[in-house]
């Protein structure tokens, strides 16, 4: 009886070798195009986030500067927009901080009554916190005193603006100052030459609300009461 020996042919170390060459390089292809995908996809993510800072801070200063002088006095000599060129810092005096709700609002009392009684005509505030410190002034906007809420100081009919805690003093009365300062900022992303802007309140450190810009301008002009404000979103 005869019997066949039955051969099973397999691969060659060549041609594993090739194959794998081959998974290899197509490794390496897929990977470098994930990669260069994926540094778009950040670079994009990274432009749109700082684009959106951008106009979020736009619109944040936007809203302080409509408020510049709300509740001051007009008879104080108060500077509502002041440029401090020495600090690189744009001063905007109000009793509004536009990011606190208790400070925004107004409300009109009538303190004429023989009692001295505190009678509220309107109260606009968006909070009604009692015992609330106020600037009073007259129907004409002149001060009257820096009181509280329930108290009258005068016996006359009076406007009053609310503050919250932390309010500094503004030549006599109450106020905020918001400060937009432009510091230079040597982070890697941002480079040499470019600027951070802060918004601060008061005397505080404050919080960053762009990384990075550059050229950044400031032009008040007070005769006709226009303030001119340019900068660049550094695209990163």
């Amino acid at each position: 009886m005869m019997f066949k020996r039955k051969i099973q042919k397999g691969f060659t170390i060549i041609e594993l070798l090739t194959v794998l060459a081959i998974i290899g390089i197509l490794s390496l292809v897929i990977l470098t195009l994930f990669q260069t995908i994926l540094k778009g996809f950040d670079k994009e993510y990274r432009r749109l986030v700082s684009h959106l800072e951008f106009s979020s801070a736009l619109e944040l200063m936007r809203a302080d500067l409509n408020h510049a002088g709300y509740g001051i006095a007009k008879d104080l000599g108060i500077q509502v927009v002041e440029w401090d060129g020495t600090n690189n810092t744009l001063i905007i005096r109000s009793t509004i901080d536009i990011t606190n709700k208790k400070t925004r609002g107004w409300l009109f009392v009538d303190c004429t009554s023989n009692s001295n009684t505190f009678n509220v005509k309107l109260d606009d505030r968006e909070e009604k916190t009692p015992n609330q410190d106020l600037v009073f002034t007259d129907i004409n906007r002149n001060f009257v005193a820096n009181g509280k809420y329930g108290k009258c100081p005068e016996p006359t009919i009076l406007v009053a603006f609310p503050v919250d805690k932390n309010h500094t003093n503004c030549n006599g009365q109450y106020c905020y100052e918001i400060k937009y300062r432009f510091s230079e900022n040597s982070d890697i992303e941002c480079g040499q030459g470019n600027y951070r802007l802060t918004r601060a309140i008061n005397s505080s450190k404050g919080e960053s609300i762009i990384s990075c810009l550059k050229n950044p301008q400031i032009n008040i002009d007070n005769d006709n009461k226009k303030i001119f404000i340019s900068m660049d979103v550094l695209e990163v």
